[in-house]
């Protein structure tokens, strides 16, 4: 499985939200907050190394048993289930290890 890595700004959608004099997210008629339009000027500064979830939910897709390595529970915001990584993680070490030693024992 062939997972992409990335860095980036979050570029979160709550920041976005147009906001009263207080500070509070105004909601319209309905109860759905108001947003600002997102031009990416309120992007948070500090860049970050992820897993894009997309790409990680289609990597998952090729495999006999997928995992759960994505939380769809907000089809807005999808996560990465970066738990779900560790047994994969450790699995690949093992191989790795072991291709070490068969390389070493030449």
């Amino acid at each position: 499985m062939k997972v992409p890595v990335k860095q980036f700004r979050w570029n979160l959608r709550k920041n976005y939200w147009h906001l009263d004099e207080e500070g509070n997210p105004v909601h319209d008629k309905k109860g759905h907050v108001i947003m600002d339009i997102n031009d990416g000027s309120r992007a948070e500064e500090r860049i970050v190394t992820d897993f894009i979830a997309q790409s990680l939910d289609e990597a998952e897709q090729t495999l006999e048993h997928p995992i759960g390595l994505v939380n769809k529970a907000d089809p807005e915001q999808w996560g990465v289930e970066k738990t779900a990584l560790i047994p994969v993680m450790v699995n690949a070490i093992k191989e790795i290890a072991a291709r070490v030693a068969s390389l070493e024992n030449r």
